[in-house]
């Protein structure tokens, strides 16, 4: 099924979740003063280069401590990526071995993570290696990224 409104495109196989979003969609628009603020930010050349500068430099920094950890941790993960909030490393090592080539094998090592303070969201949706995760660094303070390299390295 396919809605077509003036703020979004939404594509879906359900009839049911296409016509949900059909009477959703008309209170999630933005407001005009949102609209307007937004548009003032966006066309303030200096702020708009400061402020992708500044994201460019957290995303490498997050970047680089987080492929620095996971190397001296020995943990595997995918290399040759230039740009991105996240990366996929490998736990596979850690899967229960007779739930090794079964994807509902990583929802009991991320339960396992969860309870030791680690979240990684398992692979199931957006990879189709078992026992890859991704691993989040871009939403994360540098403090709070250390922590849970931390906590994964010791894991």
């Amino acid at each position: 099924m396919y809605l077509n409104n003036a703020s979004f495109t939404f594509l879906s196989t359900s009839l049911p979740v296409t016509l949900l979003m059909g009477l959703l969609s008309r209170y999630h628009n933005p407001s005009g003063p949102s609209i307007a603020i937004g548009t003032a930010i966006l066309e303030d050349k200096q702020f708009s280069t400061s402020f992708l500068s500044r994201c460019r430099e957290q995303l490498v920094q997050g970047y680089r401590l987080t492929t620095q950890a996971l190397t001296t941790a020995g943990i595997e993960y995918r290399k040759g990526t230039n740009a991105g909030m996240f990366v996929y490393i490998d736990l596979s090592p850690y899967l229960d071995p007779a739930s090794k080539d079964d994807p509902r094998g990583e929802f009991g090592l991320a339960q396992h993570l969860v309870e030791n303070g680690i979240f990684l969201h398992p692979g199931e949706e957006h990879n189709e290696v078992v026992g890859w995760f991704r691993l989040v660094f871009a939403a994360l303070d540098r403090e709070t990224l250390v922590e849970g390299l931390r906590r994964l390295v010791d894991f």
